[in-house]
């Protein structure tokens, strides 16, 4: 017997957020397609940001060549991430909300793995799973280990809880509708744009959710989600922007929370930079011999650190 779609209880609701990747999408929608479970205990919501490529064709040639499974494309005008992925949890109609990334491809048993996280311990409000690197050209031999924290996430092979300030990352993240809906999604002062790798929503998200409670994160290991890594992005600029926008990241969502008085950022502002100064002038010797390996993971860090300073003394004169 063949269950009766209109009867059948909606579980998941898988949402990818896009923006000018459409050579990419298609995989990314196609692994979920292939997912061990039951295609009408799930939907796909494709949130287009404002993509200028052939995203919705993808898309629509999706739809037409699955006609069993359920594809939604949907268009968001407010451009950031934050917004996308929020647009795509009002429009979802499951009991959870599973977010992967579009330069990304969910391994089979990924659905079922959260799945069972949830079955197993109903306190769960949100369930998190690895996210791998696949090296697309082969890891840079200068790759900088600190690096390799941006996109992947790998606590292991045994399922445990996340404990904030650790929680699940953006491109392998699912959360219950209704906790989603209760802490107002994600913060749209937050999350990628259309410039700049501005970062930390998900950072946003659980202190919030760690506040407010009730409800436990937990880490699946079993859920397993391959972010593609293209050796051809990863230069050493790219690295030293990325981190200067994850230290204005940090800035805002501490600056979120707390709310801190504009002289107290001053201060800070200004005593960060002061280390910077120092570190910088104690790091030109390495960076002057030549060897990456000697330096590189400090010169990210150092990055890092300016993007926090500059928010910090950004916010002194310029609150919200």
């Amino acid at each position: 017997m063949h269950s009766d779609p209109k009867n059948t209880v909606m579980i998941f609701s898988v949402i990818i957020s896009t923006y000018n990747r459409a050579s990419l999408l298609r995989s990314a929608v196609s692994s979920v397609l292939n997912q061990d479970f039951d295609r009408q205990r799930y939907e796909i919501i494709v949130v287009d940001n404002n993509s200028t490529d052939a995203t919705r064709s993808v898309v629509e040639e999706l739809i037409n060549a699955n006609p069993q499974a359920r594809i939604t494309y949907l268009f968001e005008k407010e451009q950031g991430l934050s917004a996308a992925r929020n647009a795509g949890a009002r429009a979802a109609e499951g009991e959870i909300l599973a977010f992967i990334d579009d330069d990304s491809e969910a391994e089979p048993g990924w659905l079922a793995a959260l799945q069972e996280a949830y079955l197993t311990d109903e306190s769960a409000a949100s369930v998190g799973g690895k996210i791998l690197p696949e090296w697309i050209g082969g890891k840079p031999e200068w790759f900088p280990q600190i690096a390799e924290t941006i996109n992947s996430l790998d606590m292991g092979e045994e399922p445990t809880e996340f404990v904030f300030p650790m929680h699940p990352f953006g491109g392998n993240l699912s959360v219950r509708k209704t906790v989603m809906e209760r802490l107002g999604g994600f913060s749209t002062a937050l999350g990628r744009k259309k410039r700049g790798y501005l970062s930390n929503e998900e950072k946003d998200f659980y202190s919030r959710l760690e506040r407010l409670g009730p409800g436990k994160v937990l880490y699946a290991p079993e859920a397993v989600v391959m972010h593609k890594a293209f050796r051809l992005r990863l230069t050493r600029r790219y690295l030293l922007g990325r981190f200067y926008w994850q230290g204005i990241s940090e800035a805002i969502c501490e600056q979120e929370a707390n709310s801190p008085r504009r002289t107290a950022l001053l201060i800070s502002g200004l005593k960060r930079a002061g280390e910077i100064f120092r570190n910088g002038i104690r790091l030109i010797p390495r960076v002057l011999s030549g060897k990456p390996e000697t330096y590189l993971n400090d010169v990210v860090r150092l990055s890092c650190e300016i993007g926090y300073c500059r928010q910090e003394i950004v916010g002194a004169f310029f609150p919200k």
